[in-house]
């Protein structure tokens, strides 16, 4: 893809005035966090972050001026078509310029951070005007980072108006999706990825860091796994410590397993607890396709280690 241009700069200063009201999708990588943000987007109720908005981002409020924002999606529409990027690799949610994608890679792009901190919240506050700009003012602007997910109490502070939607799931079956989806990324290159992410591009680009990328997420990489796990526990530990320091009218906690049951149920729970009626009434149960893969031997070898450090998480949520 060639570079875009820079066309929505003499936009900027008259977007200081659009307020937004944003809701969080936050939960670890792995966790669900995408599913269900692309089954809300269906509800037509949100203004949402696309991969479009992402790879076209400075020239969105230009093109929305100028009713070029059909011509550019169907132009990049082509080009997904034309390099057989068909869906993302790691779930298999299948791409297009409307897909609901996490704000991550706009912060990675913009500032080289990949979460809300000091120095990348006016980027994520452009953002948000940007989209509000482009879409229906009214609607509250929901968005997700994995990255993000130790981090709500900073953005609550940022955000006072924000809610949060947290999703969770079996550690275990995160810390083994997680492996795998290091596996599918690094094994092989994903175009798509290499569009949104420039560290990953880099990456691939480099032979030894894409051979040591390997290397971490094999399944003999007791160094890798370790530190996955490490880092499992500790933002699991976070939200344990810190969500009482929320209103629990501003949260929501979803079970992913729950979802995968009765994905209409959850989303009915979800948009009561945000007092919105969805505007496209949609079966989400046919779009639910569990993939049951097996937990390799590797991971298992990590429960006793987990259970021990959260005991209580696997307690508050009824884990094995």
């Amino acid at each position: 893809m060639k570079k875009t241009l820079k066309l929505d700069v003499d936009y900027i200063k008259n977007l200081e005035d659009i307020h937004f009201t944003p809701i969080f999708i936050l939960g670890q990588a792995r966790s669900g966090t995408s599913l269900i943000y692309n089954m809300l987007s269906l509800t037509k109720s949100f203004n949402y972050l696309t991969t479009y908005r992402i790879i076209f981002y400075d020239q969105i409020v230009y093109n929305h001026i100028n009713k070029k924002e059909d011509f550019v999606k169907n132009q990049f529409e082509k080009y997904l078509e034309k390099n057989d990027i068909v869906d993302r690799v790691i779930d298999k949610i299948r791409i297009t310029s409307d897909l609901a994608e996490e704000y991550q890679f706009l912060l990675l792009q913009k500032t080289g951070s990949r979460q809300i901190e000091l120095k990348s919240l006016p980027v994520f506050v452009e953002m948000a005007r940007k989209i509000q700009f482009i879409s229906e003012n009214s609607k509250p602007l929901l968005v997700k980072n994995p990255s993000n997910f130790s981090d709500f109490i900073f953005i609550k502070k940022m955000f006072p108006n924000a809610k949060f939607i947290f999703i969770h799931r079996h550690p275990l079956n995160i810390l083994n999706s997680t492996r795998n989806a290091g596996r599918a990324l690094y094994y092989n290159k994903s175009l798509y990825y290499a569009m949104l992410d420039k560290d990953y591009n880099k990456i691939h680009k480099n032979p030894l860091s894409r051979y040591l990328m390997k290397k971490y997420y094999s399944k003999s990489s007791i160094l890798g796994l370790f530190f996955d796990t490490r880092e499992l526990i500790r933002s699991i530990k976070n939200f344990l410590n810190n969500i009482d320091n929320l209103s629990k009218e501003d949260y929501i906690n979803i079970k992913y397993e729950d979802f995968c049951k009765d994905p209409n149920k959850t989303i009915g729970e979800i948009m009561d607890f945000l007092s919105l009626k969805a505007i496209e009434k949609i079966d989400y149960k046919p779009l639910i396709s569990p993939r049951n893969l097996p937990i390799d031997n590797s991971t298992i070898k990590t429960q006793k280690m987990i259970y021990k450090n959260i005991k209580n998480y696997f307690d508050f949520f009824d884990y094995d």
